[in-house]
């Protein structure tokens, strides 16, 4: 239905990306939209919609807490770094790097484990820097509290 993988990206993803750009010429954003309405068109028979009127009422009615937690000093200092990446600079220029970067730093104050691997695979120096700052027996795969306030 949308092709290969890196067809779909070179067809669909990218024309979708560069026509969010801030300064995308006309020709392109025309283009970007032609798609994204092509791809919601071809997508929109599989996915089904249930308006919230009619789910209301099969749910409990809505309750929030909105609780404040201070950073551990491990969140503090990796978060510290993440800003200062060639990532966050990108996402700065482009709104096509915003998301994932407001996505990184959003699981890194859940905890920091969210973010490990990405820092351990990253192309950027600085997200490489910021796994020096994990401790030596840091793990992703066991539970570890203590590097997060959420969890103590």
């Amino acid at each position: 239905l949308l092709g290969s993988l890196p067809s779909f990206k070179t067809i669909y993803e990218k024309s979708i990306l560069i026509s969010k750009e801030k300064n995308c010429p006309e020709i392109k954003r025309m283009e970007g939209e032609l798609r994204a309405q092509e791809l919601n068109r071809k997508t929109s028979v599989f996915i089904l919609r249930r308006q919230a009127d009619i789910l209301q009422q099969y749910l409990p009615p809505k309750s929030e807490q909105v609780v404040f937690c201070r950073l551990s000093h491990l969140q503090q200092v990796v978060y510290q770094q993440l800003l200062r990446s060639r990532m966050i600079e990108a996402a700065m220029e482009s709104s096509a790097y915003a998301l994932e970067c407001i996505q990184a730093l959003q699981k890194l104050c859940n905890h920091p484990a969210l973010v490990y691997d990405k820092c351990a695979n990253a192309s950027d120096d600085r997200f490489k820097t910021a796994l020096s700052l994990f401790p030596s027996h840091f793990s992703t795969s066991e539970s570890q509290p203590e590097f997060s306030v959420k969890f103590m």
